[in-house]
């Protein structure tokens, strides 16, 4: 079996919600040449297009059409948003896909998650990473963000150990 990293870099990564969080993800995974292909979606098509423009990404879309291609999906919503967007994404997902996100606070999505069943759960591993910046979009993104800096996972008790392998190998 492949490293988390190995897995990682041969990985199609989907980006839900492509602003200061995201896009500093997306920033950072494309300079570190981490990930074999990068998606992203946004409600908003000029921040897609910006990234897409400067070569942050390689396909933008929507959710339905995008998560069905991606190995690993990274909601960075705010808090209710990703609780909400998870059904969806668990309706779309490829079976093997594993699922995290970047809230700040856990309850809410955990649960939202627990509620999709535990075929879904277990590949669904909450992450927070403990960086931000006083500025907010895509365009305030940076690929140094996350350097230095700590991330907390807070795994859910029936998360597989590959799941967690690769959103640990991702940070």
């Amino acid at each position: 079996m492949n490293s988390p990293a190995a897995r990682l870099k041969q990985a199609r990564v989907l980006i839900v919600g492509l602003g200061l969080i995201g896009g500093s993800i997306a920033r950072g995974l494309k300079r570190a040449e981490a990930v074999s292909r990068l998606l992203a979606c946004d409600s908003d098509t000029e921040q897609l297009h910006a990234a897409l423009a400067e070569g942050s990404v390689d396909e933008v879309g929507d959710l339905a059409t995008l998560c069905p291609q991606a190995d690993l999906i990274v909601i960075a919503l705010p808090t209710l948003l990703t609780a909400e967007v998870l059904a969806t994404v668990a309706k779309h997902c490829a079976a093997h896909a594993v699922v995290t996100d970047v809230a700040s606070v856990k309850a809410t999505v955990t649960r939202a998650a627990q509620d999709l069943g535990a075929e879904f759960s277990s590949r669904f591993v909450p992450g927070h990473p403990i960086a931000g910046s006083e500025k907010s979009g895509y365009l305030a993104s940076d690929a140094e963000l996350f350097s230095s800096r700590n991330v907390i996972l807070t795994p859910l008790p029936d998360n597989t150990q590959d799941s967690l392998g690769l959103v640990s190998a991702l940070w």
